[in-house]
């Protein structure tokens, strides 16, 4: 008897399949059509004259760019003019007339200074207003010499040269006029003048100093009109742009939205559907850009997956005439396709071959089982006798362990319950010791605060002395204020109030002080009871340690006991453990020897059953079209 068995081809595939290639065929990077005979390379360069995507993207960015930089040029424009305006007020206009209003202040204190003057009855008196006058004619003369630099126009050039001659005649007439009658005490007739002449002069130098200010005022105005002007008008070009380019993106994102969106979607729809065994999809899309390209793979992996579908329908129904060929070289389904039709043909022929030798096979078993054995009847007998015994052995030996095991745990449940103590006493020890580091705490503290009441008390003693210092001071102001009479009566009310004040801080202090004795005497108390708790802690401490060793030398003991009594337990699990095997060793032979009494007869079982099995195969290889 022989069965036939398919034999490899020397390079790993069934006789009959086309060579493989020698490069590695894992997962392919692309699909080719069926009938193709090529590969459809996701990395293939783009057609001559192709709108990609990417080259869409490209240009709708390019034109935002263009759009956005030319408006923020335009914004850049206008913020130039807006900026240039601001800089003209901040730079001219402002400083000008923060200029010209020092200057106008300084001529006006120039004037009360004449006035001033004139009152004066002492020579001295008259040196110092004259002395502020020259300072003030100074600082005049600096204004204006810094003034001059910022009159950038002719009209303001020409009121500030108006400015200028009517502060020196001013000036020059105060010398030469009022001065002398001045210093001559001559009031009437400096009054006279400073009412007559010398305001008019002042008048027509402040006339001209405000024919400066206004001018400042009015450019200042005007600039910041021009600044106004020019940011409405930047306001409506950049809304106009905005609603200019709005419409513009939008349409321009829909149509790349679109044109985009409409391909993937459908590739998504049949990709679904693939993926649930659908391969009924249509894929419209016609474009030339990188979602047509995709559309144009989806199509041809539908037409190849319908092809590989129509081939494994037709397997299926018991046709192996089917001519399956790899559709390239990393065609991975393809070759499975044709690997699995040709190894199907040679099965199925080695099935019908091998069902004609079983059949001859199964009659010649039935031929030769006869004979039972007689002898295997009695080694069962003097099996189960052993197997008695042992099981005897094996309960003695399982009473053992277990009472070993029970004493084994009692001594570790001691020795856990020693090392919890062990712990504890630790955490007693550390427990004293953090009490003792805070009692200490407490008593520094304790000492401290003792030490701050007796400044504070030092402090008392400062505001009671400072008390009847005030009481004094307001009892001589009470007496100065008796002297002076009718002008002195509402001094004399501040006195009383500071006497009465200065009554209530000396009670006060007084308080305070009673209040700061009790803080000692208690502040006293709580060092000396502090120093008593120490010592005890000190003391706990000590008995601790005492208590600590004593159960470590406990935990030893139970130690020392728990691993003898683990020894013991070990010892009597290993002969339970070989008592057990011993048992299963006689179960294994018991139940050889029964199966040997019953392999006879179900071998010729068997036999007949294999006999039934060779032409039920028969029959399904039969429909096979090689």
């Amino acid at each position: 008897m022989s069965i036939v068995k398919a034999v490899p081809a020397q390079n790993g595939t069934l006789r009959g399949a086309p060579p493989r290639p020698r490069q590695d065929r894992g997962m392919p990077a692309s699909y080719p059509a069926p009938g193709g005979g090529g590969d459809v390379s996701p990395h293939r360069e783009p057609a001559s004259g192709r709108w990609s995507i990417g080259r869409k993207l490209l240009i709708a960015f390019l034109g935002f760019f263009l759009l956005l930089a030319a408006l923020g040029l335009l914004c850049l424009f206008l913020l130039q003019r807006v900026s240039r305006s601001t800089e003209a007020i901040a730079k001219n206009a402002l400083p000008s007339t923060q200029l010209l209003g020092s200057i106008d202040g300084r001529t006006i204190d120039f004037q009360a200074a004449q006035y001033r003057h004139n009152l004066a009855t002492g020579d001295t008196e008259m040196a110092v207003i004259e002395r502020e006058m020259q300072a003030l004619r100074r600082t005049v003369a600096d204004q204006i010499r810094e003034y001059e630099p910022l009159a950038v126009k002719p009209r303001e050039q020409l009121l500030l040269g108006t400015l200028k001659q009517k502060w020196t005649a001013f000036l020059e007439d105060n010398d030469r006029a009022f001065l002398p009658l001045s210093r001559a005490n001559r009031n009437e007739e400096a009054a006279d003048y400073l009412n007559g002449t010398g305001k008019q002069l002042f008048d027509a130098h402040s006339e001209a100093l405000d024919g400066l200010v206004s001018f400042n005022i009015k450019e200042a105005q005007d600039e910041a009109a021009h600044a106004r002007d020019t940011f409405a008008n930047s306001q409506r070009l950049i809304f106009g742009a905005i609603v200019l380019t709005l419409p513009l993106a939008l349409g321009l994102g829909l149509l790349l939205a679109r044109s985009i969106s409409g391909g993937i979607t459908q590739a998504a729809i049949a990709a679904r559907g693939l993926a649930k065994g659908d391969l009924d999809q249509r894929i419209e899309v016609r474009s030339r850009d990188e979602v047509g390209e995709m559309a144009r793979a989806f199509r041809q992996m539908v037409a190849y997956q319908r092809a590989k579908a129509a081939a494994a329908t037709a397997i299926s129904q018991g046709d192996l005439t089917q001519d399956v060929q790899p559709e390239s070289e990393r065609d991975v389904l393809g070759y499975a396709f044709h690997d699995m039709v040709v190894n199907l043909r040679a099965v199925a022929t080695e099935l019908q071959t091998g069902t004609r030798s079983l059949a001859t096979a199964t009659r010649e078993i039935q031929a030769a089982v006869t004979e039972p054995s007689a002898g295997t009847t009695e080694q069962s007998a003097a099996i189960v006798q052993t197997t008695a015994t042992v099981d005897e052995l094996r309960a003695a030996a399982e009473q053992s362990a277990q009472l070993a095991s029970a004493v084994a745990e009692t001594a570790e449940r001691a020795d856990r319950a020693a090392a919890d103590g062990v712990s504890a006493v630790r955490g007693a020890t550390d427990g004293m010791a953090e009490i003792r580091q805070k009692v200490q705490s407490i008593a520094e503290n304790i000492l401290a605060l003792s030490e701050q009441s007796q400044q504070i008390g030092e402090i008392i003693t400062t505001v009671n002395d400072l008390a009847d210092q005030s009481n004094l001071l307001a009892l001589n102001a009470a007496i100065e204020a008796s002297r002076a009479g009718e002008q002195g009566k509402g001094f004399a009310v501040v006195a009383a109030e500071i006497r009465s004040l200065a009554d209530q801080s000396k009670a006060a202090t007084a308080q305070v002080r009673t209040i700061l004795s009790d803080v000692q005497r208690a502040t006293n108390a709580a060092v000396m009871a502090t120093e008593q708790g120490t010592k005890g802690v000190d003391t706990g401490a000590e008995l601790i340690d005492q208590t600590g060793h004593t159960i470590d030398a406990l935990a030893q003991a139970s130690q020392q006991t728990a691993q003898a009594a683990q020894q013991i337990a070990a010892s009597s699990q290993q002969q339970s453990v070989a008592v057990e095997q011993i048992a299963a060793a006689m179960a294994d032979i018991n139940r050889a020897t029964t199966q040997n009494l019953a392999g006879t007869t179900n071998t010729e079982r068997a036999a007949g059953n294999l006999a039934d099995l060779a032409t039920r195969l028969d029959r399904p290889v039969a429909q096979y079209r090689l």
